[in-house]
């Protein structure tokens, strides 16, 4: 008998496809206008939710899904479920960390060039018909500039080590403690590192500990013409600072 499953992720079709091919029942959430409604039709049906950090599954949800044994968050976040919940049904949650870490690296650094060489900016000029018009607009290089690092877990040693190899780049990065045998220098202090970077890029994960960690200090020490790239949770930015 297939496993029911309930997807509060959007899914192409051919991963449908595949879970299905392996003996999963997959009921799509995304398809339902409203999500309460999906979890509440799916009810007994259903073993296993896919989500996401981000929308996660709360503990009135799980009251709803009776038959529930797994919860797997799609990426490396799981902030948004509610573990103790989870933990006095006994039902398990999984995450899946460090599978897109190349590629998050890789989009930090594209957001870091796109920002400090004005790339949205510039598009939109040639596409006004400005082309031949002189691009009057500070472009600084990353080049041999100095990169902060918050969060040196996979995806920010990845970030790291793209910006010391492919530009040269001097790193220091800020994290709960020191990374055993890494070339970078750490900061205990995220303000110090800020007041030392050109340019900072976290990569933190969500949850109470992180949350608002880049605040007002950070980024005045950060400076006015200081770059943020935030490729970790929302939360860790204090966005209204």
């Amino acid at each position: 008998m297939a496993i029911g499953v309930l997807a509060l992720v959007a899914l192409s079709p051919e991963r449908v496809t595949a879970l299905s091919a392996a003996g999963y029942a997959v009921r799509e959430g995304k398809k339902y206008e409203n999500r309460i409604d999906a979890v509440r039709e799916a009810g007994e049906s259903v073993r296993a939710v896919l989500t996401n950090g981000r929308g996660g599954l709360s503990g009135d949800e799980m009251e709803m899904l009776p038959k529930l044994e797994i919860v797997c968050a799609v990426g490396a976040g799981y902030e948004a479920v509610d573990l103790d919940k989870a933990r006095s049904r006994g039902i398990t949650v999984a995450n899946c960390p460090d599978t897109n870490a190349s590629a998050v690296a890789d989009s930090a650094m594209m957001l870091l060039m796109a920002a400090t060489r004005h790339l949205r900016q510039a598009d939109r000029h040639v596409h006004a018909g400005g082309w031949q018009d002189q691009w009057r607009v500070d472009t600084p290089t990353i080049s041999g500039k100095r990169l902060g690092v918050l969060g040196m877990g996979t995806i920010g040693g990845k970030i790291a080590h793209r910006a010391a190899r492919g530009f040269d780049m001097e790193v220091g990065y800020h994290n709960r403690r020191a990374v055993a045998g890494s070339p970078y220098r750490y900061f205990d202090n995220l303000v110090e590192l800020a007041n030392w970077a050109e340019f900072l890029v976290c990569a933190a994960p969500g949850g109470a500990g992180t949350r608002h960690l880049v605040n007002a200090d950070v980024l005045t020490a950060l400076g006015p013409k200081g770059y943020l790239v935030n490729v970790g949770r929302g939360t860790v930015v204090d966005t209204a600072a």
